[in-house]
């Protein structure tokens, strides 16, 4: 489960993990088709224009929770030919590797012209 404070950035945001490497020069758009990406959580932190409800909520100190499900991607990891750190999925194990190798992203969200959607790294 991940907490996180919804108006951060003044704005909505994306948080995108990955459990893997993932080079620093890859383009945000491109971020949901990198290989490792094993999902992501939105939090709607406001448009970028004045909204009353944000600043209060703001003022509030409101926390966004999200969570991205772990499980598949840690099964087909554990079973990958090429894995050698992680062998099975005891307890200890599992959460080893996750330490070791879960990552994120955050981008900012802009809204521009009729929905269309823009990811801006921070």
């Amino acid at each position: 489960m991940l907490t996180d404070t919804r108006h951060a950035f003044d704005r909505s945001y994306a948080i995108h993990f990955f459990l893997g490497d993932v080079e620093s020069e890859v383009s945000v758009n491109s971020l949901t088709k990198h290989k490792n990406h094993i999902g992501l959580v939105y939090a709607f932190g406001g448009s970028g224009f004045p909204c009353e409800n944000c600043s209060n909520q703001k003022a509030k100190g409101v926390l966004s929770k999200g969570q991205v499900i772990l499980t598949i991607p840690l099964i087909q990891q554990a079973k990958s030919q090429s894995n050698t750190l992680l062998n099975d999925l005891t307890p200890q194990k599992v959460n080893a590797y996750v330490r070791q190798h879960l990552s994120w992203k955050v981008v900012k969200v802009s809204l521009f012209f009729l929905g269309w959607i823009v990811m801006i790294k921070y």
